[in-house]
């Protein structure tokens, strides 16, 4: 059964030493896991809102995430392990929380608020 291991990933290159810890120890496992990526990028304060449209605030968020995910991303490419990118909006470590295994879906994963 392969497992499913959440990483939260902040573009920096201290995040990035759990992407180099998985890719040492990649072969100590029977079958190599599939790591879930996730970057929370901050809420913007409510005056934005008054000024630009709530899609272009989505994409800002969604490729600024995105960015922050994509070394972590290519180095586990580059060692042959799979990653799932997931990006949120909020507050990191309630964000965080709120990520709970779902066996019924196909990614394995829900956000739960």
């Amino acid at each position: 059964m392969t497992q499913n291991w959440l990483v939260p990933i902040d573009g920096s290159e201290t995040a990035l030493n759990s992407i180099d810890w998985i890719i040492r120890h990649a072969a100590e496992w029977r079958e190599p896991p599939l790591v879930q990526l996730i970057n929370v990028q901050a809420t913007l304060p409510n005056d934005i809102g008054r000024f630009i449209n709530a899609d272009t605030i989505r994409e800002f968020h969604l490729e600024a995430g995105m960015a922050a995910l994509v070394a972590a991303r290519d180095r586990l490419a580059a060692a042959g392990l799979t990653a799932e990118l997931h990006v949120l909006v909020g507050e990191a470590a309630a964000a965080i929380r709120c990520i709970k295994p779902h066996p019924s879906r196909s990614d394995g994963w829900e956000v739960r608020r």
